[in-house]
């Protein structure tokens, strides 16, 4: 008999709220933080110790008892190769569509100048928030972008 009964939907919300309390306690004592600080900082070491696991056991996978060492490295080069091609595939489609955003979030902002000056009001609380301004700087910003944008939009721009 397991443990815990997942099949009950109660158990299901109490361990969906369990994890939401871990992940809190985590971000406010700062463990994950410390936790998270040597991996990052030793992110190159990591994805090379990765990279090399990752092909030797795609090396180990590829041999074949009749296989000498020259079909092996040919075999897990093509699997490589097949992966980097779809990584970057991947890559450029999520380069297109952010640029497909952007273009759109460009129109938008040059037809109204509420948006832009909301959006550059969010911006300047986001900058504000994370100690780079501070709030007397933010609530100028936001003031004199509220009253540029109210300006440009009674001498019709936008329309």
């Amino acid at each position: 008999m397991p443990l815990v009964n997942v099949e009950d939907n109660r158990m299901k919300v109490a361990l969906a709220v369990l994890a939401m309390l871990a992940a809190w306690l985590a971000f406010q004592s700062g463990m994950l933080a410390q936790v998270a600080g040597p991996i990052v900082a030793n992110a190159g070491i990591l994805s090379g110790v990765v990279l090399v696991l990752l092909l030797g056991w795609w090396a180990l996978d590829e041999a074949e008892d009749d296989d000498d060492a020259t079909d092996v490295i040919e075999k897990t080069a093509t699997r490589a190769e097949t992966v980097i091609l779809g990584a970057v595939a991947v890559l450029l489609t999520f380069g297109g569509n952010l640029l497909d955003l952007l273009g759109s979030l460009v129109e938008l902002l040059a037809g109204g100048p509420l948006i832009a000056s909301n959006l550059g009001a969010g911006l300047a609380g986001i900058a504000g928030a994370l100690g780079f301004v501070s709030p007397e700087i933010v609530g100028g910003i936001v003031v004199v972008l509220l009253f540029a944008a109210l300006i440009a939009r009674d001498r019709g721009a936008g329309s």
